[in-house]
């Protein structure tokens, strides 16, 4: 089509990871249809792809414009607040717009399939006449008899499904009874639905304590404005949360609850679904295709007006946005590790900026960026600082393990005091909650004689052993291997030694100590299916076992009553990062799994297992004392400059070929330094926690700032210098939630 015969004209984002728009004419039948959001396909290079329009335009300076195929039904556009959060996500992220909406809309929304179809069966006769064929049946056809018999006891109907399991009967047998004029068949569509199993009660708004309802009066739902929602353990986020939706449902709105892992959407979503039954929306990688795509048609039509799930939520396609909340805001769950490397609660700031609604973010231990903004006004802060419920609040004790180790002469897993809890809590019949931050039964295999560890061949890490499947495994890549019987580095066949403690080790260890003790464990080798957390959470809550061991997942928002006794078997692990928040995040997981005890009627206890048992870290976190771990940690950012005092970006340099790597980080690292203003600091080129995973070379270096403005060019020369390596991709960090 040649520019003189077109009137309007189309930039395009091609669906993948391409930086340029695309400009296509608008035929003239599609004029009506053309608009911002819209899915169209369009030809390129003889092939037919899928595409988003991003801008409409009455001129061109193209000589020749190709004319767009087709504009896909208006269901799968993406609505006006969507693309404009994408924009601003390219932007600020410094990614490819294209890149931004495949992320925003994903590969199984874009495939724009029909609903699944089912089959409906409903009675095509009265009640009586059916009972009458029913009693004629009953000697010469059973099996039709039986499916009459269902029929009459349905409300209305049935799906073939659920007849054929009830009736036991044949389909043969149910095409006999629809031939004959009895039973009716209708293909209707079928929503699968991921809350359709979950064992809930109905439930009513509980009596608010003076705290919380203050804290709900204070929020306005007309206008944006960001809230933190600063709450101890138990003192009721979730109730404040929930009113604060059933508000903006009033009103006719519409909201998204974001949690930071799977673990807890199901959690949440069993408590929320008791609430709003038939108006939550669950959304998470968990879930089927089939699922997401119905899940997506349900929101999209307003017709499940709550959605709940992980960080993908924020990009739900609910009409009339009244709130967002992002609980656990804190959690690092919540960062993309991948370009855009968004933090979803920054996303979800902006969202409800452009949607012009208010935004909660709650936690026991806020990040040090969401409380300085609090302090400063920028936030509005909401303070629970009392339990929900009037109760005693857990006890909490350190115990030393260089003194137990002192005591035994060895290493100690579990410490006497640990030990000595658990066994009361059996006596009791009350459950306990073990944290320990890595999973499978040792960390690694060494080798005595020349000291060597067993490496990943493809990674810079060492294997973890696996006692249940009998295997060294990467974590990383997932790589796994046999247990070799020799040293791959000098040859020795006598001194190899499993080192280092994961949770199969943990469980495995408890059982041996006391064979009676039931226990589960939940980290990401049990949770592998898709309901895996779901299903062991609820066996654990309904007190199919003694002690629940687990990594993270465990620390986060579990409310499990009979839960008396909480321990982390290694408070220090993740001091010894060296990261500047390894200290808040230390402090966050011990509160967090300090918060899990004592929340039913029995009072709590929490154990802290350590070898710096004077670090203010683990003191501030034993007092349950987070305006005293903030002031001392604030003032050591401010010192050096980090963040909330400062900017900062990462630039990752990836690639299989090692030297063009550290070439291509060494030239971007000069581009960088010549472009950046004199109030930024450049970190040196180096390599990162992990310098090698999957084959793949990792060499990085940061920049440091007052603002993310003032960087801009500098990453835009990186960017140009990185291009002349083909071998090798640049991922840009922006906001790091670490530097290790």
């Amino acid at each position: 089509m040649t520019k003189a015969l077109a009137t309007l004209f189309a930039d395009v984002a091609l669906d993948g990871n391409i930086s340029k728009l695309l400009t296509y004419a608008v035929p003239e039948h599609m004029l009506d249809d053309a608009r911002r959001g819209a899915r169209v396909q369009i030809r390129v290079r003889g092939h037919l792809r899928r595409a988003t329009i991003i801008a409409l335009k009455t001129e061109c300076s193209l000589e020749r414009v190709e004319p767009l195929e087709e504009i896909s039904p208006q269901l799968f556009d993406l609505p006006k607040d969507l693309l404009e959060l994408a924009e601003w996500i390219s932007t600020y992220y410094h990614t490819p717009l294209s890149r931004t909406l495949d992320v925003i809309l994903p590969a199984h929304i874009k495939q724009e399939k029909a609903p699944q179809k089912q089959l409906w069966i409903a009675r095509a006769k009265s009640k009586e006449e059916l009972a009458a064929a029913c009693a004629k049946l009953r000697a010469k056809a059973p099996a039709q008899a039986r499916l009459i018999d269902v029929m009459l006891g349905a409300t209305k109907g049935l799906f073939v499904t659920e007849l054929l399991e009830t009736s036991g009967s044949s389909k043969s047998s149910l095409d006999s009874l629809i031939e004959a004029g009895l039973l009716t068949q209708t293909a209707v569509d079928k929503e699968r639905c991921p809350l359709e199993s979950a064992e809930v009660f109905p439930s009513s708004p509980k009596k608010l304590s003076d705290e919380q309802a203050r804290a709900l009066e204070q929020i306005s739902f007309d206008a944006f404005k960001p809230y933190l929602l600063h709450g101890v353990t138990g003192s009721g986020k979730t109730e404040v949360y929930l009113q604060a939706i059933e508000k903006v449902l009033s009103a006719g709105k519409s909201v998204i609850v974001l949690v930071p892992e799977i673990a807890l959407t199901h959690q949440s979503a069993e408590r929320f679904h008791s609430r709003l039954p038939g108006k939550i929306a669950l959304t998470h990688h968990r879930l089927s295709s089939g699922e997401r795509i119905d899940q997506f048609r349900r929101i999209a039509s307003g017709e499940r007006p709550v959605v709940l799930g992980p960080r993908s939520a924020i990009y739900s396609p609910l009409p009339n946005l009244g709130l967002v909340i992002v609980d656990e805001e804190h959690d690092g769950s919540y960062k993309s590790s991948e370009m855009p490397a968004v933090h979803a609660r920054d996303v979800a700031i902006m969202r409800a900026k452009i949607s012009n609604c208010p935004v909660i973010l709650g936690s026991a231990t806020p990040s040090l960026e969401s409380f300085s903004n609090a302090k400063s006004g920028k936030y509005h802060l909401l303070s629970l600082t009392k339990k929900a419920v009037a109760k005693t609040p857990p006890k909490i004790h350190i115990v030393d393990m260089a003194l137990e180790f002192a005591k035994e002469k060895k290493y100690v897993l579990f410490s006497e005091p640990l030990i000595t809890a658990i066994k009361k809590r059996l006596e009791r019949s009350e459950q306990i909650i073990l944290f320990l931050n890595r999973r499978g039964y040792h960390s690694h295999l060494l080798c005595m004689s020349c000291g060597e560890s067993i490496h990943c061949p493809a990674c810079s890490v060492t294997l973890t052993f696996h006692k249940g499947e009998s295997k060294l495994a990467c974590h990383l890549c997932g790589y796994e291997q046999k247990v070799p019987r020799q040293c791959p580095s000098c040859g020795s066949d006598e001194q190899l030694k499993f080192k280092g403690v994961g949770t199969e080790l943990v469980e495995s260890t408890l059982r041996a100590m006391m064979p009676n003790i039931r226990t589960l464990r939940m980290d990401a080798d049990t949770t592998r299916t898709k309901k895996g957390h779901a299903e062991i959470l609820r066996a654990f809550r309904s007190g199919k076992a003694d002690v629940l061991i687990g990594t993270q997942m465990i620390a986060k928002g579990l409310d499990i009553p009979a839960v008396t006794l909480a321990a982390v078997l290694s408070c220090d692990m993740s001091l010894q990062l060296p990261d500047f928040r390894a200290s808040e995040q230390t402090f966050q997981l011990i509160a967090q799994v300090a918060g899990r005890s004592g929340r039913g009627r029995q009072e709590g206890e929490v154990i802290l297992q350590t070898h710096l048992p004077k670090h203010p870290v683990i003191q501030a976190a034993a007092s349950d004392d987070y305006i005293r771990f903030y002031e001392e940690e604030i003032t050591s950012r401010e010192c050096f400059g980090f963040p909330p005092f400062s900017k900062m970006a990462r630039l990752l340099f990836r690639g299989k070929d090692e030297a063009a790597v550290w070439r291509a980080a060494t030239e971007a690292f000069t581009a960088a330094q010549q472009a950046l203003p004199s109030s930024y600091t450049l970190h040196p080129v180096s390599a990162p926690g992990y310098a090698k995973i999957g084959e793949v070379f990792r060499v990085q270096f940061f920049v440091r700032g007052p603002s993310h403005a003032g960087m801009q060019a500098a990453l835009g020369a990186a960017l140009g210098k990185t291009h002349a390596f083909s071998s090798v991709r640049l991922s840009i960090d922006i906001d790091p939630i670490s530097t290790f």
